[in-house]
């Protein structure tokens, strides 16, 4: 896999742009919207972050395939595999905090786990598959989601205090989100060793599973006595076979240009730092308009005037990114962990232990 996927790219712009929107509804406006309003903290907020951790699990496997294919030693790219995941665990806490205190969270909302530290703690638990034989780390992977899925409800419906802070809801919560970065691994394995030819054909099964599973979420609905949390997470695996099957046939088999594409391409090549940006323009606005954000908060948005702050937010984020791309992406959280690994990744050391295999 030499070329860097567009389809995964869309997949991260696309959840950012829906974790924009949840967040400037969640901290702007005290309006409920009804079922609109459902669907954007509840559907949109679910989805954003599965298919972004889905993503994300993809993007490293293709990542630690392409060193072993380079004959990196698994020593050399575990260590930059670990040197990745301490700065995204590291830098996420430390925005966490800033943001967290200027908010005015509570203390254990603050030290909450996010998507990226999630990521980050399953980059090295995880590292080992990859380099499983083909014939069985598709089954390892498969039987590693529903495990964490067992595990999830085990905690939840037995009360299992002990574990109860892994479990959605609990301080350092890892279950079962991590089962959208194992899927994403998945992906990732079908999409190097399956052919071309016949990789279309199974796009083709990707699309009618993601309606299937759409029609069980919302058939599922009807019924209280399935946990809503498993019904979200069935229409987001939905949402991602959908959107992916769709985007990797227009963007990676028929390489389709277009402006809308470009733009969110380089919208997911900086989705980590994304994330902070539009958390720190939030921040920014809440901390040198305070009366302002206040009298919006207390009026409540009307809903066209929810979607005008959107569109300019995003306006204003692409204006942003056109002009940031010609530095190359300088400071930004991807640029910043390049900077790491090159400067500190032991290459006399790398070059040796090559040259000694």
């Amino acid at each position: 896999m030499k070329k860097r996927l567009n389809s995964i790219d869309i997949l991260r712009a696309l959840a950012i742009i829906e974790m924009i929107i949840g967040h400037i509804y969640m901290l702007l406006t005290n309006q409920n919207y009804g079922l609109i309003g459902i669907v954007i903290v509840s559907i949109f907020g679910t989805w954003a972050e599965a298919i972004f951790l889905a993503c994300a699990g993809t993007g490293f496997f293709l990542y630690v395939n392409k060193k072993f294919d380079d004959n990196w030693p698994k020593k050399i790219i575990f260590k930059e595999t670990l040197k990745r995941a301490a700065f995204l665990f590291v830098i996420t806490l430390v925005m966490m905090l800033v943001f967290g205190f200027t908010l005015n969270f509570y203390f254990t909302s603050i030290i909450y786990w996010s998507i990226f530290q999630v990521i980050a703690f399953s980059m090295v638990i995880f590292f080992i598959i990859p380099f499983l034989r083909k014939n069985i780390r598709r089954a390892v992977m498969i039987n590693l989601i529903f495990i964490i899925y067992i595990a999830y409800y085990i905690i939840k419906y037995y009360n299992l205090e002990i574990f109860s802070i892994l479990v959605s809801g609990g301080t350092f919560t890892y279950l079962p989100w991590a089962g959208f970065y194992v899927f994403g691994m998945l992906m990732g394995e079908l999409i190097i060793n399956t052919e071309k030819d016949k990789f279309k054909k199974i796009l083709i099964i990707y699309l009618l599973s993601g309606v299937i599973l759409l029609f069980i979420s919302l058939f599922s609905l009807r019924s209280l006595n399935l946990d809503i949390w498993l019904i979200l997470h069935i229409s987001a695996y939905s949402a991602y076979f959908i959107l992916f099957s769709i985007l990797y046939y227009l963007s990676d088999i028929r390489e389709t240009q277009s402006g809308l594409q470009n733009s969110l391409v380089r919208w997911g090549k900086v989705a980590f730092s994304l994330y902070y940006i539009h958390f720190a323009i939030l921040v920014t606005c809440l901390l040198l308009f305070p009366l302002i954000i206040n009298d919006i908060y207390s009026s409540g948005l009307l809903f066209y005037q929810y979607l005008i702050l959107i569109g300019i937010v995003i306006a204003g984020i692409e204006i942003f990114l056109r002009i940031w791309e010609k530095y190359d992406y300088i400071f930004g959280i991807e640029w910043l962990i390049n900077k790491l690994v090159k400067k500190s990744f032991f290459s006399e050391e790398k070059q040796k232990i090559i040259e000694e295999i």
